[in-house]
């Protein structure tokens, strides 16, 4: 399993990156107001959505306990 990355090293990674500002970018357009795939806009909590993957992100940490794994012989 590979190590979780930091923020910051999120934020250098292009492909990461490049992810999280899609999703906010588009989280910002609908809450502009524009449509995606004939979906209304005013339908959307897109607060909701930037909060609960702000908070995700941020507290991704506090979830992801790694146990000690235990060596079988």
């Amino acid at each position: 399993m590979a190590p979780r990355l930091t923020i910051g090293e999120v934020f250098a990674d292009p492909t990461a990156r490049a992810f999280v500002l899609v999703w906010l970018v588009g989280n910002l357009l609908v809450a502009a107001g524009v449509s995606f795939v004939g979906i209304s806009a005013a339908d959307i909590a897109w607060q909701a959505h930037v909060g609960g993957f702000l908070f995700g992100f941020l507290a991704f940490p506090l979830f992801d306990v790694r146990t000690p794994r235990t060596l079988v012989f």
